[in-house]
């Protein structure tokens, strides 16, 4: 036994007897001290976290033998969340679902359905964009973003098409599946300490037990597969397990296609215990896991809808580059034909002429094909000065259609 355990035994924080013992005053005045500085510090990080509910207060106490603890446990000691008349509150999960609640609120629409072809393009179309060209697009659509709004609103461009598209697919509302890809990684692709993998965050040995169960029967996979690519090392592979993954911690509090709208703020968190801990481990331990999901839920549920307006502002912006690229490559190309058409009619009148004219001029055949070439050779050469000069012209409309795009942009 300890000296915590033994002061423990001997006092409570609730009533400490008076005794006249000089050993005991002194024991309990050190203990008062820790106790003190331990209590002071410690509610001073919580109140900065917030970890309490509305209307309660932190409380720290020593644990007798066989003293429950409704809060947290620290060693010997218990913090717990207390109203004013002692009762004691639910630290985590009353507080998160406060959080969740109040993010929820704001209940945006699902927005625009894409296509796997949309979702290529757009991967496609973000390879030819420079970092600095899309913080202009983000300053133009919100100026008002913080750093950490920033790096969702990169991420969510070269991620979410692809999750929003494989979650409908999956019959996931994708709502609930931007919440767990922002509270994961911020829509960040990296590998995390514990081998997490993808924007969802998913384990090694959670994707392998996925596949096993749906993947190797998932079409995205199986094409991969039969091109002989490893799918442990494509995102989209990995982000497609993880929504399977999702899928089984909804199904363990709401039916099949359920809603946001649909789920009690402790439904949804009990979904993203699943998905973060196991469905076998909803506890109390570990509660900023919980914390910093119903943090997301309040804070970047409203983001949805601008996140979904920034791509598809994208998305509209490289279908008019590529509109006003094709259609002058359009121009270019009849102007072409037409041009070819009409001096091959040109070239056609003369040649039967001569034809009508070789028989009686046969001594001056020779020096009529000598200057014939030379024509012919002249002719050539001024027509290709003339597609060049064509080729620069289409070049100049080009970038002046492109800059007046980015001058759109900034």
């Amino acid at each position: 036994m300890n000296k915590w355990e033994m002061k423990s035994n001997t006092y409570s924080n609730d009533s400490v007897t008076k005794d006249n013992s000089n050993s005991k005053r002194f024991a309990f005045s050190k203990l008062l001290v820790s106790a003190s500085i331990f209590i002071a510090s410690a509610s001073l990080a919580i109140s900065n976290s917030e970890i309490c509910p509305k209307n309660s207060h932190p409380y720290f106490f020593s644990l007798q033998p066989g003293q429950k603890c409704r809060g947290e446990r620290l060693k010997n000691s218990c913090f717990e969340c207390r109203t004013k008349d002692g009762r004691a509150v639910n630290i985590t999960i009353q507080n998160m679902q406060e959080k969740v609640e109040d993010g929820m609120k704001f209940n945006p629409d699902i927005g625009r359905k894409y296509s796997s072809d949309t979702v290529k393009k757009i991967k496609s179309n973000l390879k030819k964009w420079d970092k600095d060209r899309l913080e202009d697009l983000i300053k133009k659509l919100n100026g008002n973003l913080n750093e950490e709004e920033r790096v969702i609103f990169r991420g969510a461009l070269e991620h979410w098409p692809d999750i929003k598209y494989h979650s409908m697919r999956l019959g996931i509302d994708p709502r609930i599946a931007y919440l767990v890809a922002v509270a994961e990684s911020r829509f960040v692709q990296k590998i995390g300490k514990s081998g997490e993998r993808s924007p969802m965050q998913i384990m090694p040995k959670t994707m392998a037990l996925m596949f096993n169960r749906y993947g190797k029967h998932d079409k995205y996979i199986r094409n991969m597969m039969k091109e002989g690519k490893d799918w442990r090392k494509d995102v989209t592979a990995q982000v497609i397990l993880a929504l399977y993954y999702l899928r089984d911690g909804i199904s363990t509090v709401a039916p099949a296609n359920t809603k946001l709208e649909q789920l009690s703020a402790e439904e949804l968190l009990m979904i993203y215990h699943f998905y973060n801990r196991g469905h076998n481990n909803y506890v109390v331990d570990n509660w900023w896991q919980g914390d910093n999901f119903a943090t997301c839920v309040n804070k970047y549920l409203k983001l949805y809808l601008e996140i979904e307006n920034f791509i598809n502002e994208f998305i509209k912006m490289n279908e008019e580059s590529n509109s006003i690229i094709s259609k002058t490559r359009n121009e270019y190309s009849n102007s072409h034909k037409k041009k070819t058409e009409k001096d091959a009619k040109t070239k056609a009148i003369p040649a039967t002429n001569s034809s009508k004219k070789k028989e009686p001029h046969k001594e001056n055949s020779g020096s009529n094909m000598e200057n014939k070439v030379n024509v012919d050779n002249q002719s050539e050469e001024d027509e290709y000065k003339k597609e060049l000069q064509n080729i620069k012209n289409l070049i100049n409309k080009i970038e002046k259609e492109m800059n007046k795009l980015n001058k759109n942009v900034r």
